[in-house]
């Protein structure tokens, strides 16, 4: 029974604090399967390629029978861990254990072997209960206890909900009788997907992609708040701010999707966009079309210049990982024919946090949580909680501090999270 109770709570999860760190997110693609199979599972893969890259998901399954004759329990485990673009991105793990009942077959019913069986089965009995217990105590937490959608003596779920920046679920089942004892337990957790925005904060998931102005819009912000502590920012978009801008969708020649019609004329802005292979394509491709196109349309720049954004191959996908980069370097590359400097937050500048060295780094976490209560504007407090929460290595809750400290104005962690936050 020991070994079975240890097998059933391999399971990472949640404190009445914060997520604790989780066994799989310290694993990678290269470790993963030995991992697994060390636990017991044989394991398959699949690659799967969509708009956030590359998808990588282990599959693991692991029966075992403990015990024997009467006794016998019935293992069955499931696990899927996922890594996005090499990071371990979800875990999923299905458990379910069951012994069957035998009092009531003829050879046992009537027979002194139930007398020995029938305590057996009791005791087996409580010891499902105290395990259903204990999973439904290790997730009913003061900070869940709002999540939780059914709590009775033989359910226990939860509703899908974030905590510390995770996507979680937590579900498990017991029936009891005298067929037999079965227990299902599930967990799915995924850890923080990396949020991609457009300047300070335009998240590029809600941006309507068939709203072509704002679609421009959202690149002229971009642009601007690249270079936003720079000088001259003012002088560089005159032909957006001052001149039209004109957005059409009409059908166009060969495999040409979207086109700039006002290259090297600074009094406007015009874009021409194939309605049927707009739809057709997918999110990042759009943007990564239209950037391409305003890289000729509001920069002036020509094929060949501004990095891969500025060729001319729209006969394949993309993936929003490489828009980022590729934006990234054609807005520098811009940067450097016009001499102008990005701005702190999107600088290359990288340093890893200093580690703190507190007597008691939890109860500092709580003191800057109850300074952050008084006054949430504080930038500082945010940056040094951060830094408590980097010296216990909860790197996840130390990045969601500092860019929160960012939004408020600290220049000091930007360089923090460039080198440490996904």
């Amino acid at each position: 029974m020991k070994k079975l109770l240890v097998l059933i709570f391999i399971i990472p999860f949640v404190s009445s604090g914060q997520l604790s760190n989780n066994f799989w997110e310290k694993l990678n693609k290269k470790s993963v399967i030995p991992e697994l199979e060390e636990q017991g599972y044989k394991v398959t893969t699949e690659n799967i390629k969509g708009d956030y890259g590359n998808l990588t998901l282990f599959y693991g399954t692991s029966t075992n029978v403990f015990g024997e004759g009467f006794s016998a329990i019935h293992q069955k485990k499931e696990i899927t861990i996922s890594f996005l673009n090499g990071s371990a991105w979800a875990y999923n793990l299905e458990d379910e254990i069951s012994m069957k009942s035998q009092l009531q077959e003829p050879k046992i019913k009537n027979s002194g072997i139930a007398y020995v069986y029938k305590p057996i089965y009791e005791k087996s009995k409580t010891f499902h209960r105290k395990i259903f217990s204990d999973f439904r105590n290790k997730y009913h937490s003061e900070r869940m206890v709002d999540k939780v959608i059914i709590d009775t003596k033989d359910r226990y779920e939860t509703e899908t909900f974030q905590i510390d920046g995770y996507t979680l679920k937590a579900k498990a089942s017991i029936d009891i009788s005298n067929v037999g004892i079965s227990q299902v337990s599930k967990i799915d957790i995924y850890a923080p997907k990396k949020e991609y925005l457009l300047g300070e904060n335009i998240n590029i998931d809600e941006v309507n992609n068939y709203d072509i102005p704002t679609l421009i819009n959202a690149f002229i912000i971009d642009l601007k708040y690249y270079f936003s502590q720079d000088n001259k920012e003012t002088t560089i978009f005159d032909k957006v701010i001052n001149g039209k801008i004109i957005s059409k969708f009409q059908s166009l020649e060969g495999n040409t999707i979207a086109l700039a019609k006002g290259y090297k004329d600074d009094n406007r802005v015009e874009v021409l966009i194939d309605p049927v292979k707009w739809k057709n394509s997918s999110s990042p491709k759009r943007w990564y079309i239209l950037y391409h196109e305003l890289g000729h349309d509001i920069l002036n720049l020509e094929h060949g210049n501004g990095g891969k954004m500025m060729f001319n191959f729209a006969d394949r996908d993309y993936v929003f990982p490489e828009f980022f980069t590729d934006k990234k370097y054609m807005f520098k590359h811009y940067g450097s024919v016009n001499g102008l400097k990005p701005n702190i937050a999107v600088s290359e500048d990288k340093e890893l946090a200093p580690k703190v060295i507190s007597e008691d780094p939890y109860g500092a976490i709580e003191e800057y949580t109850k300074a952050i209560k008084l006054n949430p504007n504080d930038p500082s407090a945010y940056r040094d909680r951060g830094l408590e929460k980097n010296s216990i290595g909860d790197v996840k809750g130390a990045c969601l501090d500092w860019k929160q400290a960012i939004k408020l104005g600290d220049n000091i962690s930007a360089k923090w999270v460039r080198a440490q936050c996904n």
